[in-house]
């Protein structure tokens, strides 16, 4: 034997998919602080000023 059992397939996989999904978080995140300004003037420029 001596296998992963299906369990605990299912249970490291959600951690798995857990771990990658704050890490493309955190990635979402700095892209968007990194080009935040940029949208900001688009969005100033298109639509006014905002309250």
């Amino acid at each position: 034997m001596g296998g992963v059992s299906q369990m605990d397939s299912w249970f490291y996989g959600g951690i798995t998919l857990m771990g990658v999904a704050v890490l493309l978080a955190v990635v979402s995140i700095v892209i968007f602080k990194i080009k935040k300004k940029k949208i900001a003037a688009r969005l100033k420029d298109k639509y006014g000023e905002y309250i």
